[in-house]
């Protein structure tokens, strides 16, 4: 809207008389004499228009006489032309006693603008008032997301005003990381919608003054459904791997609920998603152990919250099965102590076939087992795991799928006394260690791949009770070799000897575990971490324990006394110069971030991250 001022000049003549006091001038009373003898207050001089422009009159009135021919002109200050323009007139003379000048004045959408318009050589000012700010938005203004979640983008776009501030704050605990929180005239306004774990929900954000709103969808739950089953029958008392096929089956939380006698309800027998050998949208295979006959009913469920999936039935009989059998064993002679038995066949039972070993010492079928959970190897061709056999002689090994299950053919190991001649070493590696976990290689004569150890003595591990490293635990076990794993916590020289079962040692060999050298850091990335928001932090550096590494973490709720760790099972990167793991640090300010090998090593030099 455009208004019209209109300002009449008047000059008036007083009289002199009366007893009043003297009133001083104004200075805007004081007259300004331009050309043909125009005389103007100088406080009319100034004038003011609104933002939004108008019309500026001002009236000359010329007190030269007509017979003088005097003349005046109007002009507008090169600096005024971008927003006044003069109307009429550009010029008048004494011949016209009296004239209006009108100059428009344009809508102003900035700051604050003065010009200057010379009326018959008088200078008016014209001072226009500053436009209010005022924004647009664009972008995701009235966005909806997943349940997953996302990043949104608001573009600010100031329409008028000049140096306009303005703010962007969320209104919804769910609508995190606003950025920037503030800026001046036009920018751009990111923030990030997190995941939903629930129902539809709204959110708000408040940029520039304005509401930004914000819907994210519910969570997607799928309702598995089964489609079959099998087998359809399973011997009572066996574990059985079974086969469940359908849709919607979550491979990271899936898991089987069965219901029938002695599992009344749906929580009573459940198979868990860590025992899956297999699990994908469509499949999974377990292990199921039913240890009553009868009707039972097999349901899906995605987390133990989750919908249930329809029932489908699966019978548990008493029906035996065919007995498994053995072709060969390997090797047919051990000596006293713990031997690594590899048996071939037909018929067993991946999931529940034992080794049942009778002989010295071991009586009758159960007195010594070899458990399905203690073998290395299980095919239904193939089984291996370790035995200890304690007394020489001739014993018999059997393979039996389950307790219960019918027994496989008899085949004879024997068992001799340990061999009074010792192994010899003849080398080792390494001969140089650092304290922590290390791997052992020994080559020599005379070993024993069945009975076989490592005695360690040394600092912490003094004879005659030293360290071992048992036959089970090496990785690689020849009769002229051994590779396996030494843990060695204290520095110092060890001795390093093999021993066949109670057999004399070997000859020592020395070697030698260093102090474990102290980490150090390079770099941590990122620097600034949100408040209260699990942050994948990265460091960078050297001699980081893959194996005990851990990040010491001191600042707010974290005090130097008592530590938050990031614990070396937590980490998702682990390796000699970098160290990965999501950290969530729940209150503002700066932490200091360093790195120790173990609970009890020295710890790295110190970085800083700033949570906000």
């Amino acid at each position: 809207m455009r208004r019209a001022i209109l300002a009449s000049v008047l000059v008036a003549v007083a009289g002199c008389g009366g007893s009043s006091s003297p009133v001083p001038p104004s200075p805007n009373d004081e007259l300004i004499s331009g050309a043909c003898g125009y005389r103007v207050r100088r406080g009319d001089t100034s004038r003011s228009v609104g933002f939004g422009g108008g019309q500026v009159s001002t009236q000359v009135t010329t007190t030269v006489s007509a017979q003088s021919s005097c003349t005046w002109s109007v002009s507008v200050s090169d600096a005024a032309r971008a927003f006044i323009t003069l109307i009429e007139p550009a010029s008048g003379s004494s011949t016209a006693a009296q004239a209006t000048v009108t100059v428009d004045v344009a809508p102003n959408s900035g700051s604050q603008r003065l010009g200057t318009v010379i009326v018959a050589d008088v200078p008016f000012t014209i001072t226009e008032a500053a436009a209010p700010c005022a924004f647009t938005l664009a972008g995701d203004i009235n966005a909806t997301f997943a349940a997953a979640g996302g990043t949104g983008r608001v573009t600010i776009t100031h329409t008028q005003g000049a140096g306009c501030p303005w703010t962007a704050v969320s209104n919804s605990p769910f609508i995190v990381n606003v950025s920037p929180a503030s800026g001046t005239d036009d920018g751009t306004v990111t923030f990030t919608v997190t995941a939903n774990s629930g129902g539809a929900r709204p959110g708000m954000l408040t940029i520039a003054g304005q509401t930004v709103t914000v819907t994210q969808a519910a969570i997607n739950v799928v309702v598995p459904s089964i489609t079959s089953v099998a087998p359809p029958t399973v011997p009572f008392g066996v574990t059985t791997a079974i086969t469940v096929t359908g849709t919607g089956f979550d491979p990271a939380t899936a898991q089987i609920a069965v219901t029938g006698p002695a599992c009344p309800t749906t929580t009573s027998c459940v198979v868990a998603n860590a025992e899956f050998t297999a699990k994908t949208p469509t499949l999974l295979t377990g292990p199921i152990t039913l240890r009553n006959t009868g009707t039972f009913t097999l349901q899906v469920q995605n987390g133990s919250a989750g919908p249930l999936s329809n029932g489908v039935t699966i019978n548990a009989s008493a029906t035996t099965t065919a007995a498994p059998v053995i072709t060969t064993l390997s090797p047919t002679q051990a000596t006293i102590g713990t031997s690594p038995l590899s048996i071939v066949g037909t018929g067993f039972d991946p999931l529940s076939a034992r080794i049942v070993v009778t002989g010295p010492a071991c009586p009758t079928d159960t007195s010594c087992i070899v458990a399905n959970s203690e073998l290395t190897t299980r095919t239904s061709t193939q089984l291996a795991g370790p035995a200890t056999l304690l007394n020489a002689g001739t014993f018999t090994i059997r393979v039996q799928n389950g307790p219960g299950g019918a027994f496989s053919n008899g085949v004879t190991l024997t068992v001799n006394p340990p061999s009074t001649t010792p192994p010899t070493i003849t080398a080792l590696s390494p001969t140089q260690t650092t304290v922590g976990p290390t791997i052992l290689t020994i080559t020599g004569t005379g070993f024993d791949p069945s009975s076989a150890h490592i005695i360690v003595t040394g600092p912490a591990c003094p004879a005659p009770s030293a360290c071992t490293v048992a036959n089970a635990e090496l990785t690689s076990r020849t009769a002229t070799q051994l590779v396996g794993p030494a843990t060695l916590l204290n520095a110092g020289s060890f001795t390093i000897q093999v021993q066949n079962g109670s057999g004399p040692p070997s000859n020592g060999v020395t070697l030698t575990v260093l102090p474990p050298r102290t980490p150090a850091i390079t770099g941590v990335s990122p620097t600034v971490i949100p408040i209260d928001v699990a942050t994948s932090l990265t460091v960078t550096g050297s001699d980081f324990d893959p194996a005990t590494a851990q990040m010491v973490v001191v600042g707010p709720a974290c005090p130097q006394s008592s530590p938050c760790i990031v614990g070396n099972g937590e980490l998702t990167v682990r390796s000699a110069s970098q160290l990965s793991a999501p950290v969530t640090l729940r209150s503002a300010g700066s932490f200091t971030i360093q790195v120790r090998n173990g609970s009890a090593g020295a710890s790295s030099n110190a970085v800083s991250v700033t949570v906000r």
